[in-house]
């Protein structure tokens, strides 16, 4: 078939978002519940996916590439991936699947995943068929006379507006599996294999999905209410100090102070970590009617992650991004590997952007660093104190 993008009949259209009001994703999270029994869902002690790019992070005409943040496995053990777009997905029985497979595409098998909306065309045609052998929607709503958008279909729009308000909040589902390659014997099964049953050992393998917006409008040219950018990181600050990306940052553990006979509320406990941002990536979503409010601008959530100690926060906001972070001790004699610290901080807006950056430390052997220190860069001539 022809790669030119065409507008779709307003009847299906019509259908799909009616769909998709009707058929809510439930989201399963990816990381453990936060209860005493469990590891806290900062530490990473296991495969796990801790974010999930789109770069773009919209649907375009243009391919938007996928990319996966998989942490916590052995870095020599080879990995598999499997990547699926589904106009629609749900649970069922225990599985987060696509509800037919006329209505997915198999994006490959490689770490990252390219898409497109035109990935999307084939599949609108089959939406109303696939439905109604659902038992999703009724006969005379997906094809009924006087049941267009602005007509009795119910499909979530006022009948004010054109295509545009249509797909107001139309998103697709790109589900993902990730695992040890051993766990399959050696040999990584195909996307379909992959994806059409749980994983058998959530210690070695992570299934989960990306909701990913459509970016354009009806004539496929960009919505500017869903094309925006992912948000930038341009780096952390420990204590007051810039972090350098190549550089590993010497720790002693957290020792915590006697409580104070006054006490007082601190920013952040042991070391404080913040994550550092241009005031730009903050897009504008909607401009204010009235000069005198402001616009309506994306916030940012991050969330921290370390192969050991702890945080004070599980995430914090753009607002006060700073968070603190509690080294764990050592013994003495430990290897490096035991003494190697990884983190990373993922950052989150309010519309589907991802980005995320990582830094690595060593738990200092014993004189490495002045004993009234938490952290110190290797040769710098200050540290942070605990």
């Amino acid at each position: 078939m022809s790669r030119s993008l065409r507008v779709q009949p307003r009847r299906v259209l019509s259908a799909l978002m009616a769909s998709a009001l009707t058929l809510v994703p439930l989201v399963l999270p990816l990381a453990g519940c936060d209860q005493p029994d469990y590891a806290p869902p900062t530490l990473i002690d296991h495969l796990r996916v801790i974010a999930v790019r789109a770069e773009p992070p919209y649907l375009g005409v243009a391919e938007t590439n996928l990319e996966l943040l998989a942490v916590g496995h052995d870095p020599q053990q080879p990995l598999c991936y499997a990547w699926s777009l589904c106009l629609f997905a749900w649970q069922e029985g225990g599985n987060y699947r696509c509800i037919d497979p006329e209505l997915a595409v198999d994006l490959g098998n490689g770490p990252s995943a390219r898409a497109s909306v035109l990935d999307l065309l084939p599949l609108l045609p089959k939406v109303p068929e696939v439905l109604q052998r659902k038992g999703l929607l009724p006969p005379d709503e997906l094809g009924g006379a006087g049941n267009g958008p602005d007509g009795g279909g119910g499909g979530g729009t006022d009948g004010a507006t054109d295509a545009g308000d249509e797909q107001q909040g139309l998103e697709v589902q790109v589900l993902f599996q990730v695992s040890e390659r051993a766990l399959w014997g050696d040999a990584c099964p195909d996307t379909a294999t992959a994806l059409a049953e749980p994983c058998p050992d959530r210690a070695r393998c992570v299934a989960g999905f990306k909701g990913v917006a459509l970016g354009v409008d009806g004539e496929g040219q960009p919505d500017p209410r869903y094309a925006h950018a992912n948000p930038t990181l341009t780096g952390v600050l420990y204590g007051e100090h810039g972090w350098p990306e190549a550089t590993t940052l010497l720790l002693s553990p957290y020792r915590a102070e006697p409580a104070p006979a006054t006490p007082a509320l601190p920013d952040t406990t042991g070391l404080r970590l913040e994550p550092t941002f241009p005031p730009s990536t903050l897009e504008v979503i909607q401009k204010s009617a009235d000069p005198g409010l402001p616009d309506v601008q994306e916030t940012l959530v991050f969330s921290f992650f370390s192969t050991q100690g702890t945080f004070d926060y599980v995430q914090t906001g753009d607002n006060v991004p700073s968070n603190g972070f509690r080294p764990e001790a050592v013994a003495d004699d430990a290897t490096a590997a035991a003494r190697a610290v990884q983190l990373w901080i993922v950052a989150r807006d309010n519309r589907g952007g991802v980005t995320w950056l990582t830094r690595r430390a060593e738990m200092a052997a014993p004189g490495a660093i002045p004993d009234d220190c938490i952290a110190k860069l290797p040769g710098a001539s200050t540290c942070v104190a605990r």
